[in-house]
C-alpha cells in the first residue's frame, strides 16, 4: 500500500479535522555495534564426560582415571583442570608422607551437567542493534538510510530528539529483549545463547527508517492530529514524541503544529457562477452527513428486525413494524434531500485534497486527445517514475500532454524534474507530443481531460509530494464537467501555451 492508498483509508478518521499532509519521512536512528558477553550452550567435550563419570563411580586419581580410558596423562589433567575452573570438579591437596596427595570430586554442579551433558561457556561476539533517536526505543538491527541517502531520496528528515549513548548507558533489559527477538530467526543452535552483558560501545552511525505520516488539522482553530504508521501499523509513540517537540518549541512536523489553517482559493470561481460554486460546497459538506445518518438508520433497522424475529406478542411485532416504517421514511425524506443537493450543482463536485493525486493519474489513464496539466511548481517527488510511465503511455497512444509550469526562479528542484520529463520526450513512443512550457509566473493549478472535465484547484499537482514548506493548508479543488466552464478555461491556457512555444 502506497502513501496515497493509506491517507485515503484514513482521509475520514476525525470529523471535523482535513487530511491536509501525507508524506514518507526519515525518522533518526541509531545503528549501535556492541561487544557483548554471550552465555553459549556447547555439548560437553567426550574427555569430559568420561572424566566426570569415573569421579561419580568414585575413581579419583588422576592416574587411574587415565588408566581406565586410557588416556595419555596430560590430556586427563588439562580435562581435570578445565573442569576445575568451571566448578564442576574439585581438586584437593593433601600432606601424606614427605610428599603430597591430591584427592579428586565432583560437586554438585558437576553431577547436574551429568544429567544435561550440556557445557555453558562464555563468549564475546559483536552485537548490533538499533536504538529510535525519537522514542528511545530498542529494536533489532536493520540497514537504515544514510543522512545522504536520506537526502536524495528527498525525504522529509525529523530531528533527533535523544543522543547516542554511551555502553554503560545503554539498558541491559532493553537489550536483552532485543536479543530474545533476534533470536527466534536463528538457527537452533542459538536459541539457547543468553546475552549476559555489555563489554563496550565499539561504534555507532545515525541512519533515518521510513515511516508514514499524515497530519490532520481541524478547520475551527488550527488543531494538528497527527498519524505515523510503519507500514500500516501506527506507532502512537512516535505521534507522541512528535507532538511533544512541538509543545517544547521545537519545529518537527512538516506541516506548522498551531496556526489558523490557510484556505486557499479554487480558481473555479473564475469561470463558474459564485451561487453554482457554493451550492457545490454545500453539496460536499452536507451529502457526507446524510450519508452517515441513513446508514445509521440503517443499522436501527437492522436491530428492529432481530427484535421483531425475538417477539411473541402480536402487539409488540406490530409496534416493531411501525418503527422499521417510521425509519424508512426517514430514510426516503434524507434521499431526497441528497437528491436536491445533487441537483443544485448536477455538474461541479468538491475534491478533497487526498482525491488529487488519483484524479490526476486517472485522467492520464482515460485522454483520447489532449490532457493540459498546469501546476507552477516540480518537484521529482511528485513527477515520480509513475506518473511519468503514464504521461509515456498516454503520447504513445497519440494523446496531447502539455504541462505548464513555473513561478519565481527556476530552482534545483524544478530542473531536476526537467530533465525527466524531457527524457519522457526523447525516449518515449510519440515523446514530442509532451510539451513542457514555462508560464511564467503563473498561480493557475488546473487539469483539463479532453474537454470533456476539468479540475481547478489550490493544489500543487506536480509538487505537492514534496513541498516541506506548504504549511497548514487546507487546499479546496473542484470538477466540472459543465462544458463552458472548461472551454473558458482552455481559452484561457492555450493562447499561453502557444506564446511560450513559439
Amino acid at each position: 500500500m502506497d502513501i496515497n492508498e493509506l491517507a485515503q483509508r484514513h482521509e475520514d478518521d476525525h470529523p471535523g479535522y482535513v487530511l491536509t499532509d501525507w508524506y514518507e519521512a526519515g525518522f533518526p536512528s541509531y545503528e549501535i555495534y556492541l561487544r557483548v558477553l554471550m552465555q553459549v550452550e556447547q555439548p560437553l567435550p567426550a574427555i569430559d564426560q568420561f572424566v566426570l563419570r569415573a569421579l561419580e563411580a568414585k575413581v579419583v586419581a588422576l592416574d587411574e582415571i587415565s588408566g581406565i580410558f586410557g588416556l595419555e596423562h596430560s590430556i586427563t589433567y588439562d580435562a581435570l583442570e578445565r573442569l576445575q575452573r568451571e566448578g564442576y570438579v574439585t581438586i584437593l591437596r593433601t600432606l601424606e608422607g614427605n610428599g603430597q596427595r591430591e584427592t579428586l570430586g565432583i560437586t554438585k554442579k558437576g553431577r547436574e551437567i551429568l544429567q544435561t551433558m550440556i557445557f555453558l561457556r562464555p563468549e564475546e561476539e559483536s552485537f548490533p542493534f538499533c536504538l529510535d533517536a525519537l522514542t528511545g526505543e530498542y529494536y533489532p538491527h536493520r540497514r537504515l538510510f544514510t543522512p545522504k541517502n536520506a537526502k536524495n531520496a528527498d525525504l522529509y528528515q525529523f530531528s533527533t530528539a535523544l543522543a547516542v549513548p554511551e555502553y554503560d548507558e545503554i539498558e541491559i533489559i532493553n537489550l536483552k529483549r532485543v536479543w530474545r527477538e533476534v533470536r527466534r530467526s536463528l538457527a537452533t543452535a542459538y536459541q539457547s545463547t543468553e546475552l549476559l552483558e555489555i563489554i563496550t560501545r565499539e561504534k555507532w552511525f545515525l541512519g533515518y527508517r521510513i515511516m508514514r505520516v499524515l497530519q490532520f488539522v481541524n478547520r475551527d482553530d488550527g488543531a494538528i492530529i497527527v498519524h505515523v504508521y510503519d507500514g500500516v501499523d501506527r506507532s502512537p509513540r512516535h505521534e507522541v514524541s512528535l507532538l511533544k517537540m512541538e509543545d517544547e518549541g521545537i519545529k518537527a512536523l512538516r506541516a506548522e503544529k498551531k496556526r489558523d489553517p490557510e484556505v486557499l482559493e479554487d480558481p473555479i470561481v473564475e469561470v463558474v457562477a459564485p451561487d453554482l460554486y457554493e451550492a457545490a460546497k454545500k453539496k460536499a459538506v452536507e451529502i457526507p452527513k446524510l450519508e452517515q445518518d441513513i446508514a445509521r438508520i440503517e443499522r436501527q433497522i437492522e436491530e428492529t428486525k432481530e427484535l421483531k424475529r425475538a417477539s411473541v406478542d402480536v402487539d409488540d411485532k406490530r409496534q416493531v413494524e411501525q418503527q422499521q416504517n417510521d425509519l424508512r421514511s426517514e430514510i426516503d425524506r434524507l434521499n431526497k434531500q441528497i437528491k436536491l443537493l445533487e441537483n443544485a450543482a448536477p455538474t461541479i463536485r468538491i475534491l478533497s485534497m487526498i482525491e488529487h493525486r488519483p484524479m490526476l493519474l486517472q485522467a492520464l489513464k482515460e485522454a483520447k486527445k489532449r490532457i493540459v496539466i498546469v501546476s507552477p511548481w516540480l518537484k521529482p517527488t511528485a513527477v515520480n517514475r509513475e506518473l511519468r510511465d503514464l504521461i509515456a503511455q498516454a503520447v504513445a497512444r497519440s494523446v496531447e500532454v502539455w504541462i505548464g509550469y513555473g513561478f519565481g526562479e527556476s530552482d534545483y528542484s524544478e530542473k531536476q524534474t526537467l530533465h525527466m520529463l524531457e527524457e519522457v520526450q526523447q525516449k518515449s513512443k510519440g515523446g514530442k507530443r509532451l510539451r513542457l512550457c514555462r508560464l511564467e509566473d503563473t498561480h493557475a493549478k488546473v487539469v483539463i481531460c479532453d474537454e470533456s472535465y476539468m479540475i481547478t484547484t489550490s493544489f500543487n499537482w506536480l509538487s505537492f509530494a514534496g513541498d516541506p514548506e506548504r504549511g497548514n493548508r487546507v487546499e479546496l479543488g473542484t470538477l466540472t464537467r459543465d462544458p463552458n466552464a472548461v472551454k473558458s478555461m482552455l481559452d484561457r491556457l492555450i493562447p499561453m501555451f502557444e506564446v511560450t512555444n513559439g
